[in-house]
C-alpha cells in the first residue's frame, strides 16, 4: 500500500459517515443488478442529500478547532 492509499484510508476512518457513504457508493456502482443510467440517478441524488449533511460536519469541526 502506497502513502496516498494509507492516506485515504486513515482519513475516512476519522469520519465513519464519510467512509459509509463512500463504500455503499463503489458497492452501487460495481452493482451488476441495475444500469449505468441508473446508478448514476441514485448517486446524483445521494450526493444532494450527503452534501450539506458533510458540509455541516466540516464546520462544526472547524469550529471546535479555534
Amino acid at each position: 500500500m502506497n502513502t496516498l492509499d494509507t492516506s485515504i484510508i486513515e482519513r475516512l476512518n476519522e469520519n465513519p459517515d464519510l467512509k459509509e457513504f463512500v463504500v455503499s457508493s463503489l458497492d452501487l456502482v460495481n452493482s451488476t443488478e441495475i444500469t449505468a443510467d441508473e446508478a448514476e440517478a441514485i448517486l446524483l441524488n445521494r450526493i444532494r442529500e450527503y452534501g450539506p449533511k458533510l458540509l455541516g460536519e466540516w464546520a462544526k469541526k472547524k469550529s471546535t478547532k479555534r
